[in-house]
């Protein structure tokens, strides 16, 4: 339908009265023979159609019927062939498409999967890292306790030391006593043998003298006995504190022991990080590289739906040319006497 309510039958009834009155034919002249309606490109169009429509007919006329049927065979074949054409072009661009939709969702699974990865290490970094920080505190907490521990054992070892030199000196001081008791023995012995030989002469008086060396001889035994006694109780400290000692020292072993474990386990799990660190990095590389990658399949289905609508609109174009051209251009085929 031409704009203004112009048909094409219109026209041509316009041309017929021009041509009747024997004037020319121009688009101005068949609008001015339409009452000025209608539009000059769609009147130039059904002119045209018109001449071609004359010149189809004029040609009908003067070929044979041999050579309108060859004429018709061709045509067929051409139409067949065309068809066969545009069904192959639509099968290979079907095809490309189906192609490269699955190409597209491919990449984006592996995008999935490789962000799913990426997620994962990251979560299991951020464990390591907790990890991390608890072990460095466990081991901040070790070592002042081994600060404390090796302090408490400096002081318990100055503390044995000034012991030991007590008991040194309680020792010396035991020896001399045992000394002098053995010399006063002695001199006793001597004195007794003495004594025994003026007995007769001065008994009195040496029971006297042995009397105040009994009570000197108790007195110095009771002093001996109090320090036996003060040995004995530094010998009971000393070995209290010798079993300290030993406890502290298995103790510390025992904290230089979970020390090493620790640091281990922190080596360990900074090895481990130092792998999930660069795992991390290789993934987010590839997740850069399907990114890219995804990017570039977005631009190329892009390109090639957008190739395909102008596919499409080509294929709808030849298919409504080549059917007008059947449909408007078939030539006719003439009786032997010349009718249609």
């Amino acid at each position: 339908m031409a704009r203004g309510g112009i048909t094409k039958k219109a026209v041509e009834q316009a041309r017929n009265a021009l041509l009747a009155r024997g004037e020319s034919i121009s688009i101005d002249a068949v609008r001015i023979e339409l009452g000025n309606t209608g539009s000059k490109t769609t009147i130039h169009r059904y002119l045209k159609e018109l001449e071609t429509e004359d010149d189809k007919t004029a040609l009908s006329e003067s070929l044979s019927d041999e050579l309108i049927a060859l004429v018709n065979q061709l045509s067929g074949r051409l139409k067949a062939e065309a068809h066969q054409t545009l069904e192959a072009q639509e099968e290979r661009h079907s095809e490309q498409v189906t192609a490269w939709q699955e190409r597209f969702e491919q990449q984006s699974q592996e995008l999935l999967a490789t962000q799913a990865h990426v997620e994962e290490l990251l979560q299991t970094l951020k464990q390591a890292e907790q990890q991390q920080q608890q072990l460095q505190e466990t081991n901040h907490r070790l070592e002042v306790d081994n600060e404390r521990l090796q302090s408490d054992l400096s002081s318990q070892k100055q503390r044995l030391s000034e012991k030991d030199e007590r008991i040194a000196s309680l020792e010396e001081k035991h020896t001399q006593a045992r000394e002098a008791l053995n010399h006063y023995r002695d001199s006793v012995r001597e004195q007794r043998e003495h004594e025994q030989r003026r007995y007769e002469r001065d008994v009195q008086g040496l029971q006297s003298e042995i009397n105040e060396l009994e009570q000197a001889l108790t007195a110095r035994q009771h002093s001996y006995s109090e320090l036996t006694q003060r040995n004995t109780q530094l010998e009971t400290q000393l070995t209290e504190l010798k079993r300290h000692y030993d406890a502290v020292y298995q103790e510390s072993r025992s904290t230089d022991a979970q020390l090493s474990e620790l640091k281990q386990q922190y080596d360990r799990l900074d090895n481990r990080f130092v792998s999930v660190t660069s795992e991390l990095q290789g993934a987010q590389d590839k997740q850069e590289r399907l990114q890219t990658s995804l990017t570039e399949l977005t631009q190329e289905k892009q390109a090639l739906e957008h190739e395909s609508v102008q596919l499409n609109a080509v294929i709808a174009t030849q298919k409504e040319m080549i059917e007008h051209w059947f449909t408007s251009g078939q030539l006719k085929t003439f009786s032997p006497h010349g009718e249609s």
